[in-house]
């Protein structure tokens, strides 16, 4: 089939228009395994003749919604990549090569399918892992009013004192009481501090996860990545996510994730390049 629709490309001179109704007129009445099939041909066709990264020409919408279609097929047909995931993390260097197919079947698993979806999620990993190095909370301050300021818990700078190079104290005041923690002396803060690619924190969402009874494991990249994937859709993130989100209702996203909104723009740039990347943006008119 590759070979047929690399010929038929070459034929309409990777006109993205023709290759659009190429596969409505030969794939009408077809089964819906044979529908997917030549579309995802002819997309790699036309990615091969670099019809999709050429400046569009006549009817700019219909080249716009064509172009958006065969790179939304060739999203969800090849999974996401590391060129794909570095595109979108910049900073994730040689860490998209082990994470790309991790997060790959963390999403898929849980249901993060769409380029919409899949964009929406991705942006917040980059804040929240340090683009992909870092899957647990860093808890060590040694500047008293730094800590003060990130925890609203600890009060004046001076109460922040003891908790100065002190993260298993410091995780153990601030996150206890919560998120199905007990109390400080429960240790619960300290044993479901934030781990994975999104950096989840406490006991209800390590049960929520699948991890209460080992999150240490969190860590590892291929459960950093999966826990990320099951905390959102936990947090049914899936279905505020299927369309392309304006700022407003991004930013309703990330206050789910980070209610201090922490790095917004960072977020709103690396889901603006996931867009492109993964093809769900709209057509422009």
């Amino acid at each position: 089939m590759h070979e047929v629709a690399a010929a038929l490309v070459e034929q309409i001179g990777g006109d993205l228009d023709a290759a659009f109704r190429l596969l409505q007129d030969v794939s009408q009445g077809q089964p819906p395994a044979v529908r997917a099939g030549l579309a995802r041909a002819l997309a790699q066709a036309l990615q091969a003749a670099g019809t999709l990264d050429r400046l569009p020409s006549g009817n700019l919408a219909q080249q716009a919604a064509a172009v958006q279609f065969f790179r939304q097929t060739l999203a969800q047909s090849l999974g996401l990549t590391a060129d794909q995931l570095r595109s979108i993390l910049p900073g994730a260097g040689q860490q998209a090569e082990t994470y790309a197919p991790l997060l790959d079947e963390a999403m898929t698993a849980s249901g993060i399918r769409s380029p919409t979806q899949r964009a929406a999620f991705l942006a917040q990993l980059g804040v929240e892992s340090q683009n992909l190095h870092h899957t647990t909370e860093g808890l060590r301050y040694t500047t008293a009013s730094r800590l003060a300021d990130t925890f609203s818990r600890i009060g004046t700078a001076k109460a922040a004192e003891p908790y100065l190079r002190n993260p298993e104290g410091l995780a153990n005041h601030v996150y206890s009481n919560i998120n199905g923690n007990g109390d400080e002396a429960s240790g619960d803060g300290w044993l479901y501090r934030g781990r994975g690619l999104i950096q989840i924190t406490g006991r209800a969402n390590f049960r929520g996860a699948g991890f209460e009874d080992n999150p240490d494991v969190v860590a590892q990249p291929r459960f950093a990545a999966i826990s990320a994937a099951r905390w959102w859709r936990n947090n049914r993130l899936i279905d505020r996510t299927t369309t392309e989100l304006n700022y407003n209702q991004f930013f309703g996203v990330v206050g789910v994730v980070n209610r201090r909104h922490l790095e917004v723009g960072s977020r709103w740039a690396a889901y603006q390049r996931a867009l492109d990347v993964l093809g769900g943006r709209k057509a422009r008119k």
